[in-house]
């Protein structure tokens, strides 16, 4: 698995958790992307292998309310 570089607001709470493989977003066990609102909630995630949205078992792509509840997901296999 590759290693996050995770981002923070200045209260403390993440921003974003970035993964890469060789310079492209990619991570297989889990979202290579994620975007947080100010107050740790989710905004996003982005599943993606090799730089391209992908995901085998559900969506590839989820956006999210500030109060946590999904709103909208997108589905893509090799982008």
């Amino acid at each position: 698995m590759t290693s996050p570089i995770i981002h923070y607001y200045d209260n403390g709470n993440k921003k974003s958790e970035r993964y890469y493989l060789n310079d492209n977003f990619h991570n297989k066990n889990g979202p290579a992307f994620i975007s947080y609102y100010q107050n740790g909630n989710k905004e996003y995630e982005s599943y993606c292998l090799n730089d391209e949205l992908h995901n085998d078992n559900g969506s590839a792509k989820i956006y999210y309310y500030e109060s946590g509840n999904k709103f909208l997901e997108r589905y893509y296999l090799n982008d």
